[in-house]
């Protein structure tokens, strides 16, 4: 399991007037031998990112038991009122990928669009998309995070 922080300039007000964020991430890793710490790690989690690999057709079908095991674990959230962005990456999206692809782009914006998810194709290798899908992520989960305030303050 990996820990990181990045800091990240993000608009804040409506008025669209940004600060910087420093964002801890933690990559929680997909073996099973992980599966314990990486349950300790889901509560109050903001933005969750479930990274596949677009080059391995079972890592994309392992997606819903991904979400569903970050869902037992925190059954009192109230994922559908919650404020919390699910951003899905397509990783292993270099140059060459194309031609060992075993998922397409339309197959995973579909599910993605299905889940209410973001979706972005990205390469940990060449940086590609990267920056763009964690300000993308976070600005939704801000822009949500106003709408839930301004909602609680009206309530």
């Amino acid at each position: 399991m990996d820990f990181g922080v990045r800091s990240i300039s993000a608009p804040i007000t409506p008025t669209g007037q940004s600060c910087n964020l420093r964002i801890n991430f933690f990559d929680t890793s997909g073996r099973d031998t992980f599966k314990m710490i990486r349950q300790q790690f889901y509560s109050n989690t903001q933005i969750l990112l479930v990274v596949f690999d677009v080059n391995n057709k079972s890592t994309f079908d392992h997606i819903q038991l991904w979400f569903d095991e970050f869902n037992s674990t925190n059954r009192d959230a109230n994922l559908t009122d919650s404020s919390m962005i699910v951003t899905l990456c397509g990783n292993q999206c270099n140059d060459d990928s194309n031609i060992k692809r075993q998922v397409s782009e339309s197959e995973v914006q579909s599910f993605a669009k299905k889940m209410n998810w973001l979706y972005f194709e990205c390469s940990a290798k060449s940086g590609q998309n990267v920056d763009k899908m964690f300000e993308e992520s976070v600005k939704c989960y801000l822009q949500n995070l106003n709408k839930t305030k301004i909602k609680c303050m009206s309530a």
